[in-house]
């Protein structure tokens, strides 16, 4: 989370109970959904791992708390572009009552929408490397 915008959004907020925690190697976590080297593509990676990687994963890599990026269906699909701004960055009136728990993200702009796009096409498109943590010497 950007440091700027943290007393905006705290993923703990958003939960009541802890189910799990899975301790990994950082460098060899991220190497999984760095799948894209184009640097446009990658400033919508480091607003994932700012912003989405607290509740989501993408193809069963990471958090499970909101849908995965990529299976069943990948989300860049049908949520792109403006569709996905307005997505994240206002929170319909009527999301308690359809039970939608994804806060907005006020901070997010059309800009960081359009890189988050990108990466969530290029993860879900891309092959994603292994999980391969180097060995401890």
């Amino acid at each position: 989370m950007p440091a700027a915008n943290q007393d905006l959004f705290s993923p703990w907020k958003h939960v009541d109970s802890l189910t799990g925690i899975e301790l990994v190697s950082a460098k060899a976590y991220y190497a999984q959904l760095d799948v894209d080297p184009d640097p446009k593509v990658r400033a919508g990676f480091r607003l994932f791992q700012q912003s989405c990687q607290f509740c989501h994963g993408a193809r069963k890599v990471g958090a499970a708390f909101g849908w995965d990026f990529v299976e069943p269906t990948p989300i860049y699909s049908y949520r792109g572009g403006k569709n996905l701004f307005y997505h994240v960055k206002y929170k319909p009136l009527d999301a308690t009552a359809k039970g939608l728990l994804m806060p907005a993200l006020s901070y997010m702009t059309e800009e960081d929408a359009a890189a988050l796009s990108r990466w969530l096409r290029a993860v879900a498109t891309k092959p994603m490397p292994s999980y391969a943590p180097e060995r401890l010497k």
